[in-house]
């Protein structure tokens, strides 16, 4: 296997074990991908445009999200 090979075969195991989403600017769902729908039990067409405190924890704080948000949005 050359060095390439190998690097583009380590990615890709990698990112098939990340859990990504994408929300837009009011916290709405846009991209999920294959892990985070396994992960979350959802299929695509349930969870695109939903918010994302869909999927949050009930023992998370509500605070963590606002802090959060509060970053994302100084840019």
């Amino acid at each position: 296997m050359t060095k390439l090979r190998k690097i583009n075969y380590e990615v890709k195991c990698a990112t098939q074990q990340v859990i990504v989403s994408r929300t837009d600017t009011e916290g709405n769902i846009v991209y999920c991908n294959p892990t985070f729908l396994e992960v979350n039990g959802f299929r695509s067409s349930e969870i695109i445009h939903q918010p994302h405190s869909i999927v949050r924890h009930p023992d998370m704080p509500k605070t963590i999200f606002h802090i959060i948000w509060s970053i994302i949005s100084q840019g």
